[in-house]
C-alpha cells in the first residue's frame, strides 16, 4: 500500500468530507433515521450490483487513486467509493427530503462535472464509458431510491425483503472483499488466481449465500433457521474447495467461519430493523407515515 495521501487519492478525500457531511446532515434533520439506514445499504446494493456488470464483467472505466500497488485493487477501490459513497449518499440527501427534478438534474450534472475533472485530473479514465451515460442514468437511480423510500415508509413487502436481502449482501461482501484485499480470503480459477475473478466470484457467493440466508431467517428465527443456514454455507464451501476456487488452508477457514458467524447475527439484527413493530420500519399508522414522507 502506498502513502495515504498522495495527488491522486487527494480529489477522492475531499469528495468522501463532502457526501459524508452531507449523509450526517440528512440523518440529523431526518427523525426516521431507521428507513433512511435501510434505503443507505439498500442503494449502496443497487449500486454494487451496477458495478459487478459495469466494472467487473466489462471493464468500462478505470479508478486511479493511486493507493494500492496492484492496479486492479486501485479501480476496485475507487469504484467503491463512487459507487458505494458517494452516489448514495447523495441519494438519501435527495431522497430523505423529497426534492423534485430540478435537484436531481443539478446533482447529476455535478456527478458529470465531477467525472469530467477526475478525467483532467488523470485518477479516472473511461474505457467505453461516456459521461453523457452518467447525466442520464444518475436521475434514474435517484428516481429508484425516492420510490424505494416510499415503499419502505409504507411497509412494502417485497421492497422490505429485498432491502434485507441487500443489506445481509452488501455488509457481508464489504467484509469479504476487505478480507480478500488483506489477503485472508481468496476466490479464483486455476493455480494463480486473478483480483479480477476474486471479486467476480466472491460478489456471487455471497449473492448466493445472501439469498439463502435472508429467506430462512426471514421464515424460521430461531437457532433452526440460522443452523440450516450455516451449514449451508459450509456445504458451499466445501463444494468450491473442491473445485479448486477458494483458497483451502486453515487460517481462511477461521476468518470465513468468523465472516458467517458474523453476518447470522448481523441477519438477524437487520431482519429486527426491518420488520420489529407493528408498523414496520417507521412505527407509525400508514396515513401519517405518508403524510411525514410529504412533509419532509
Amino acid at each position: 500500500m502506498k502513502r495515504v495521501v498522495n495527488r491522486n487519492t487527494l480529489p477522492f478525500i475531499i469528495l468522501f468530507v463532502i457526501h459524508t457531511a452531507l449523509l450526517i446532515y440528512t440523518f440529523g434533520k431526518n427523525k426516521n433515521r431507521k428507513s433512511l439506514f435501510i434505503l443507505l445499504l439498500s442503494n449502496i446494493g443497487f449500486a454494487y450490483f451496477f458495478e459487478f456488470f459495469i466494472l467487473n464483467l466489462f471493464h468500462s472505466y478505470e479508478y486511479k487513486p493511486n493507493l494500492f500497488k496492484k492496479k486492479y485493487l486501485d479501480n476496485i477501490l475507487g469504484a467503491f467509493l463512487s459507487q458505494g459513497v458517494f452516489v448514495p449518499f447523495a441519494s438519501i440527501f435527495i431522497s430523505s427530503f423529497g426534492f423534485g427534478w430540478k435537484i436531481k438534474a443539478m446533482f447529476a450534472i455535478y456527478f458529470a462535472i465531477v467525472e469530467r475533472i477526475f478525467i483532467k485530473l488523470g485518477v479516472f479514465k473511461n474505457n467505453w464509458w461516456r459521461t453523457m451515460y452518467t447525466v442520464f442514468l444518475i436521475p434514474l437511480y435517484f428516481k429508484i431510491s425516492e420510490s424505494w423510500y416510499k415503499g419502505l415508509i409504507k411497509g412494502n413487502s417485497n421492497i422490505l425483503f429485498t432491502s434485507f436481502l441487500l443489506m445481509t449482501w452488501v455488509t457481508g461482501l464489504s467484509v469479504l472483499n476487505i478480507l480478500g484485499v488483506l489477503r485472508k480470503v481468496r476466490f479464483g480459477l486455476g493455480k494463480i488466481y486473478s483480483w479480477r475473478e476474486h471479486f467476480i466470484i466472491s460478489t456471487l457467493y455471497w449473492f448466493i449465500i445472501s439469498i439463502f440466508t435472508t429467506y430462512t431467517i426471514h421464515q424460521k428465527p430461531n437457532w433452526q433457521g440460522k443452523i440450516q443456514s450455516f451449514l449451508f454455507m459450509k456445504g458451499v464451501d466445501w463444494f468450491l474447495i473442491k473445485m479448486g476456487i477458494i483458497k483451502s488452508h486453515l487460517t481462511n477457514g477461521l476468518f470465513m467461519n468468523g465472516l458467517q458467524i458474523l453476518m447470522l447475527y448481523l441477519s438477524v439484527i437487520y431482519k429486527n430493523i426491518i420488520y420489529k413493530g407493528q408498523y414496520a420500519v417507521s412505527g407509525e399508522p400508514p396515513s401519517q407515515k405518508i403524510i411525514n414522507y410529504t412533509n419532509t
